[in-house]
């Protein structure tokens, strides 16, 4: 079992713990969207975690990345280069894609 960095906070997260754990669990069965995960993993004090989560999320261009740099979610995450090189790798939204018009 790899160790993980955590961020130290005085409260227990016990549950919230168990129920990331089983939230990643059973996304090796369906598709459970990353960015939850990670904002479980964030809760709970990991630090590595989540960006390993955040790269999944990336790769499958899950929709809840367009906003993850301003997720409130994430906030014990930002002071973490790796934060930095994440919101890099996505890309800022500049604009709403087009919507394309079908004809009847």
């Amino acid at each position: 079992m790899p160790t993980h960095r955590k961020i130290q906070s005085g409260q227990s997260n016990t549950g919230f713990s168990a129920r990331t754990l089983e939230l990643e669990e059973l996304s090796a069965e369906r598709y459970i969207r990353a960015e939850i995960i990670t904002a479980g993993n964030a809760a709970i004090g990991e630090i590595d975690k989540p960006f390993e989560w955040l790269d999944t999320a990336c790769e499958a261009r899950s929709a809840g990345m367009i906003y993850f740099a301003v997720e409130p979610a994430y906030e014990a995450l930002r002071v973490d280069p790796s934060f930095a090189a994440m919101v890099r790798k996505v890309g800022p939204v500049t604009q709403m894609p087009s919507q394309e018009t079908s004809e009847i």
